[in-house]
């Protein structure tokens, strides 16, 4: 078993392959019916679909906002597109813990101190608040992740580090 030091906490997931089935028969035997199906009982917890544009941000990645509003500050969900050979800045993100959903493509990861560490699409990392991190597409084509925060994304919080700094 590999040990990591507690300032750099690393976890990578890997998707295990599941075969599932529909069932032969239904849950219910109602019928669904749309007229009496209600979404929620409290609208304001459904937030309507911003326009998602996809932006260059400063790390070295393109952000498109998928979740990140002021009204829930306890979480943001971003999809993150690093293009193929690129390295994003060494950071950190204060009082943010962060996990990466690795879409499609694949990279190193690098957290702390450790070493750089393989990522493949069905992978999932998660990276405490303050910890240094960064990623390298080693593919061919876009490395797409999801980048979920708790509590959300501010930038105010996002700390660009030098090379050396962990």
């Amino acid at each position: 078993m590999i040990h990591f030091p507690m300032t750099a906490f690393f976890s990578i997931k890997r998707k295990a392959a599941v075969v599932d089935s529909y069932p032969s028969q239904p849950h219910s035997s109602t019928p669904f019916n749309p007229e009496s199906t209600t979404v929620s009982k409290h609208p304001e917890t459904i937030a309507a679909s911003p326009q998602v544009r996809e932006y260059y941000f400063r790390e070295g990645c393109y952000i498109s906002e998928l979740h990140n509003q002021p009204g829930d500050q306890a979480c943001s969900v971003a999809r993150a597109r690093v293009t193929a050979g690129t390295t994003t800045r060494r950071h950190r993100l204060s009082g943010i813990t962060e996990r990466y959903l690795i879409l499609e493509g694949s990279g190193l990861v690098e957290l702390g101190s450790s070493p750089p560490r393989p990522v493949r699409a069905g992978d999932s990392v998660l990276i405490p608040a303050g910890v240094s991190q960064r990623i390298t597409n080693n593919g061919q084509g876009d490395l797409l992740f999801l980048a979920v925060c708790t509590p959300r994304f501010q930038e105010a919080c996002y700390q660009e580090l030098e090379e050396s700094e962990t």
